[in-house]
């Protein structure tokens, strides 16, 4: 039988195209067989399943230690505008800063007081004898409460002086403390008290939830501290204070 050379031609070029085919397949079988890396032929060879993932850190996400709806938790609102001296963006928020009153006056009569004699001085909270919490300044707002702390505190507590404190009513008070950027990276709570008298449990109660509803707006938990540690010849919080103080730098509650 004979072919027509078309037919010829065309035996002829797919007998070509399959050797090419089956050659390229055994190079690369070799190539592969040539490169691939052991210990022995690569010196910077690791076994990575051994290697740990260098994943980025997340930020814990804060989890309140109460349920203040549940426990019915409330602020009774007493603000007194006048006695801001600037904005506290959430950045700047570092500290809880506890004070005593170191007066007989419930929390309305210290705001009222607070208000009418011209110093500007103020903190965020009063916690009166009976539990009730009273707000006098948004926690986004500067309030006077800190003063003027012992030299080195700005760098130590890393609370720069700023702009964003208007100063407005601050007389420094002698060259051992002359630092005075803790009021603008703070929240300030007062606790009606005075001194020889003891803190109430509706009072302690009341401060453990404030704590919680702080942290829980901010979302992370601040330092916190008393007003002698600030200025150490400060006589607030009272020695009767210390083993709560002790609970609240610990875990934040006072028992």
């Amino acid at each position: 039988m004979s072919y027509s050379s078309t037919v010829k031609a065309l035996i002829a070029v797919s007998v070509l195209f399959a050797a090419t085919c089956v050659m390229g397949a055994l190079a690369i079988q070799h190539t592969a067989q040539t490169i691939t890396p052991t210990p022995q032929n690569n010196p910077s060879f690791e076994d990575i399943e051994d290697k740990p993932l260098d994943l980025p850190e997340e930020d814990p996400v804060y989890v309140p230690r109460f349920d203040l709806e549940a426990l019915g938790f409330s602020i009774t609102e007493y603000l007194k505008p006048t006695l801001g001296h600037g904005d506290k963006p959430a950045q700047y928020q570092s500290y809880i800063m506890i004070h005593d009153t170191e007066s007989a006056g419930f929390a309305r009569e210290v705001i009222a007081y607070w208000a009418r004699s011209g110093a500007g001085v103020a903190s965020h909270f009063v916690i009166d004898k009976d539990g009730e919490i009273l707000q006098c300044l948004p926690m986004d707002v500067i309030a006077h409460h800190a003063g003027y702390g012992d030299a080195g505190n700005n760098l130590k507590f890393n609370t720069p002086e700023t702009s964003r404190d208007d100063k407005i009513g601050a007389t420094p008070i002698g060259d051992r403390f002359p630092d005075y950027g803790m009021n603008a990276y703070s929240i300030g709570i007062e606790l009606c008290h005075q001194a020889n008298q003891p803190y109430t449990q509706a009072q302690l109660q009341s401060l453990d939830l404030l704590i919680c509803y702080i942290d829980s707006h901010y979302g992370f938990e601040s330092v916190i501290i008393d007003h002698k540690m600030w200025r150490a010849s400060n006589s607030d919080t009272s020695a009767a204070f210390a083993p709560y103080l002790a609970n609240y730098i610990d875990h934040r509650t006072h028992d």
